[in-house]
């Protein structure tokens, strides 16, 4: 599986280098969790191409998308014969009932999820990002809403976090003991966190 935009860089990589992989290769079975991609404007999916392809799966996000946190929905995207062999193997009731309520109610929500996404999240990202350079951080390019930052230890800076109610991932898991991920947030809760950062930055 490869996952595109990246996580926890939230780099995008290319249309066209995919393609290349999945031409080279069309004895291998390409699986790309496309969780973001929304989120990462301008940038081309393997939607476009995965037609042209028998060797593609597309792994979607309903979660990620509109904020549904908790119902845990997504879609799989791919030749028809590739999604009748998952379709033989998945667990039954795999989906419960609030899902399919929420997913059947947000697919009328288009513009409202459009909207958000270009007019509010990508520049409420740009701000935060700013205000956590201010700071003196170092932040990483990213082409989606959430980015790595460079902290020093970051085990350390997310429990000075979690003393203020604030919650960042830890990428020690990741194999990089110096970041931590920031997604963006509410306009209040980015200012929060810029707030508590300060405070956690004085107190070194």
């Amino acid at each position: 599986m490869f996952c595109n935009p990246n996580n926890p860089t939230g780099k995008h990589t290319y249309l066209g280098e995919l393609k290349t992989w999945v031409e080279q290769h069309q004895d291998t079975l390409f699986v790309f969790d496309e969780a973001y991609t929304q989120f990462a404007i301008g940038k081309h999916s393997m939607l476009s191409l995965y037609r042209n392809f028998q060797n593609v799966l597309l792994v979607r996000s309903m979660t990620k998308d509109y904020a549904l946190a908790g119902l845990r929905l997504g879609y799989l995207i791919g030749e028809s014969s590739l999604i009748q062999v998952i379709a033989n193997l998945r667990p039954a009731w795999n989906v419960n009932g609030f899902a399919q309520a929420g997913g059947i109610t947000v697919l009328d929500q288009w513009e409202w999820f459009r909207d958000s996404l270009h007019q509010l999240i990508n520049s409420d990202m740009v701000t935060l990002m700013y205000n956590l350079s201010q700071s003196g951080l170092e932040v990483m390019p990213s082409d989606v809403h959430y980015f790595l930052v460079r902290v020093g230890n970051a085990t350390e800076f997310r429990a000075k976090l979690l003393e203020h109610k604030i919650m960042v991932r830890d990428c020690t898991s990741f194999g990089l003991p110096e970041y931590v991920r920031i997604a963006t947030r509410t306009p209040e809760d980015n200012a929060k966190l810029i707030a508590a950062i300060e405070q956690v930055q004085h107190d070194r």
